[in-house]
């Protein structure tokens, strides 16, 4: 589960859990990254930069 997101993909997470409809481990499943991911996705962490 050592997948990139893209911009596009964050933003498009960030908004499908802000309407409570889809649950942090869904969203990783169709995802295809963890859950602790999407959870620093959605709470806004800082992203890893190379």
């Amino acid at each position: 589960m050592n997948r990139k997101l893209t911009m596009g993909t964050i933003q498009k997470i960030r908004r499908l859990y802000k309407t409570r409809k889809y649950k942090q481990a869904y969203l990783a499943s169709i995802h295809n990254v963890s859950s602790a991911q999407i959870s620093r996705i959605v709470n806004l962490k800082r992203r890893k930069t190379q």
